[in-house]
């Protein structure tokens, strides 16, 4: 299986809320989703979730601007 994905993938046992499982498998049979494979599923909410965090954790912050403060002191 692990040949046919586009990036390494590494096994993980792990151990699931029933409620939290089912509640994925309704969740996509509701949007006309069929989960063939649980895995595959919870591989793409794991692999967006992460990239949610390092889109995250590169922000930038802005930078302060005084006219900021100015504009927040008027109203």
């Amino acid at each position: 299986m692990a040949a046919r994905l586009d990036k390494e993938t590494s096994k993980l046992h792990l151990h699931l809320y029933t409620e939290d499982v089912e509640f994925i498998d309704q969740t996509f049979c509701r949007e006309g989703i069929r989960t063939v494979g649980r895995s595959k599923t919870i591989r793409l909410i794991v692999h967006a979730y992460c990239q949610q965090l390092k889109r995250k954790a590169h922000a930038k912050s802005i930078p302060f601007d005084p006219s900021i403060a100015e504009l927040l002191d008027r109203e």
